[in-house]
């Protein structure tokens, strides 16, 4: 029975996965994603060599229905799999973990005490690793935070110009996208040699969006701060606003705290500017000027 470590990326709409064979230094055997998960899920699997081995729609939506189809299909290969332990994606690490760590009951309570940072991603990642966690409640599960690569930023580019109290309190700039700019940076020096420790500007680009400052393959700057809804326009987030708007929002349309937290998450972006989605690919294929 070949050992296996499952690595999962729960985003705000899908859940990206790899397969890794531990038997053989850590092989990539398998890879996919289950997308759309709130409108029409598409579920794909490709192998080690990017051929397609399935794509089919799921009648099902949600995150909590993405991952038992995921753990569904897995249980149900021809080849015998063993797995050892699950690794995740989390977006916030807080002021609480600034490297990869083993998830307990503790860690979790931590972890959802910063939902209010990122809750398109927070509370979908907690609860892939709940699920995880009551079905195989021995199996070790690992999270990897975005906001650790940042941590190599000097102080006075994560702090804003606010009372030192809140910024005691934990109010700073964190940075995210971290373990993509992290892998991007890890693999440049194959396509460019040493001008890799020069001076880069990355681009994730996505639902979610940011840009990312590298010197000497660290992390110097980046364009999300407290919160993953600063920056780039995203796929549904509005990116940099001027704060007064959402005074005034407040005080002169009288919007409540729930209307502005669905407009910031939600409404705005390349859905809110276009009026009509979210996804590149529907926006490319539209007529509409």
């Amino acid at each position: 029975m070949d050992r296996i470590i499952l690595v999962i990326n729960t985003g705000s709409s899908s859940i990206k996965f790899s397969i890794f064979s531990v038997s053989n230094k850590l092989s990539l055997v398998y890879h996919g994603e289950i997308e759309n998960i709130f409108t029409t899920p598409q579920f794909t699997v490709l192998d080690a060599h990017h051929v397609q081995l399935l794509k089919r729609t799921l009648s099902s939506k949600g995150h909590e229905s993405a991952l038992h189809q995921l753990l569904d299909w897995l249980k149900h290969l021809p080849d015998s799999f063993n797995i050892t332990a699950v690794g995740h994606r989390v977006v916030h690490g807080g002021n609480y973990f600034f490297e990869p760590t083993l998830i307990t009951a503790q860690v979790i309570e931590k972890l959802a005490s910063l939902n209010p940072l990122a809750p398109l991603h927070q509370p979908h990642n907690l609860a892939v690793i709940k699920i995880i966690r009551a079905l195989y409640p021995q199996l070790p599960q690992v999270a990897c935070f975005d906001t650790t690569f940042h941590r190599s930023q000097d102080r006075l580019e994560t702090l804003f110009a606010i009372p030192k109290q809140l910024t005691n309190e934990g109010i700073i700039r964190y940075g995210f996208h971290g373990i993509s700019y992290e892998y991007i940076t890890s693999r440049l020096p194959d396509y460019i040699g040493e001008k890799a420790s020069e001076k880069i500007v990355i681009a994730h680009l996505g639902q979610g969006a940011s840009m990312c400052a590298i010197n000497n393959k660290k992390s110097i700057a980046t364009s999300m701060g407290f919160t993953a809804l600063d920056g780039l326009m995203m796929g549904t987030r509005f990116g940099s606003i001027d704060p007064g708007v959402i005074l005034y929002l407040l005080q002169e349309k009288k919007f409540s705290i729930e209307q502005v937290t669905t407009l910031l998450y939600h409404d705005s972006g390349l859905l809110g500017v276009s009026g009509i989605s979210s996804d590149v690919r529907e926006l490319q294929a539209s007529i509409d000027p």
